[in-house]
């Protein structure tokens, strides 16, 4: 049986929806202040003025996907693209199927 490697960490934090927004000191509750810090860093990471950083899966993680596509409801992978860090090339799911981008 295959199995997919460990998940990277989350790539958005959770949002903090336990803790109302404004704490009893009538400022913003500071686990919302650590939230809107850690959403602005990974933002920072991902879209850069250099360009956007695409996920990056393995060859066999994104293989589990194919095989896992339809097992997911309401998994909808269209329009997707990924970086394959196995076979050192960008994947994009168009139209439910998987194709490896080549660039000419």
């Amino acid at each position: 049986m295959t199995t997919q490697t460990s998940k990277p960490i989350a790539l958005f934090p959770d949002v903090p929806r336990q803790t109302p927004f404004i704490g009893e000191n009538g400022m913003v509750h500071e686990l919302w202040l650590q939230y809107f810090d850690q959403l602005t860093i990974r933002l920072q990471t991902i879209l850069r003025p250099e360009g956007f950083a695409i996920p990056q899966q393995t060859a066999a993680n994104i293989a589990l996907l194919v095989a896992n596509e339809n097992s997911i409801p309401p998994y909808n992978p269209t329009g997707y693209i990924i970086y394959d860090s196995t076979n050192n090339a960008f994947k994009g799911n168009i139209a439910g199927t998987w194709k490896t981008f080549t660039l000419t």
